[in-house]
């Protein structure tokens, strides 16, 4: 995620700025307070904290410190997928679950891959199965270009033959499956998609409702 600011002359950054001039939709972090008393036009506002939490960082931060008011604060919005109860916990009474959380790196899959199954497979699991239960209308799941492996021919459509050319990918395809699975006979709606990337852009292809795996 990058933190976009202001620079010494106060002048937006030109990330921003682009991102503004183009109506790119913004997810302002911050109290419903304090995103009232002014934010960007193209911004909705999701509080990363609930207001029991952000008082417990307030005090944390006048008794002991700015650093332990940050560790608390991580604290309060860090989980761990493979933990079913956690996923309940935080899928209750929420109407959309964007799944963005997995391992990514390509090389450690090699060596560890069975930490990749726990988290990309066994987690996505965990989200879509609290989702089911906890009565979420939408799930938004984020996969990788990777799952097609080396391009067989371009551009890489949905289309594409899928290839776990390595474990992450696999492991991917694998939460892929399993989403579509979910897609097909559970009664919240499913948005899934494959990110690709290129120097200053990125690329989005839709699974489904668009496309079969």
């Amino acid at each position: 995620m990058t933190r976009i600011q202001s620079n010494k002359q106060g002048k937006i950054e030109p990330i921003l700025s682009s991102m503004l001039k183009k109506d790119i939709p913004l997810i302002d972090l911050r109290s419903a307070d304090e995103f009232k008393k002014g934010a960007f036009p193209t911004s909705c506002n999701l509080p990363i904290l609930n207001d029991e939490e952000r008082k417990q960082v307030g005090l944390t931060y006048k008794k002991h410190g700015s650093q332990a008011a940050e560790e608390l604060g991580y604290k309060l919005v860090s989980g761990d997928i493979r933990d079913v109860n956690f996923c309940k916990s935080i899928t209750k009474d929420i109407e959309v679950v964007f799944h963005l959380a997995a391992l990514i790196g390509i090389p450690y899959s090699y060596i560890s891959p069975l930490a990749y199954i726990r988290t990309n497979i066994e987690g996505t699991y965990n989200v879509l199965e609290s989702a089911k239960l906890q009565g979420t209308d939408q799930v938004i799941t984020t996969s990788t270009s990777e799952t097609y492996g080396t391009a067989q021919y371009v551009p890489i459509d949905e289309a594409h033959p899928l290839v776990g050319q390595s474990p992450y990918a696999a492991t991917k395809i694998s939460a892929d499956q399993i989403a579509f699975s979910y897609f097909s006979y559970c009664s919240f709606s499913l948005l899934g998609t494959r990110m690709t990337k290129s120097p200053g852009r990125v690329y989005c292809l839709l699974l489904f409702p668009r496309a079969p795996l």
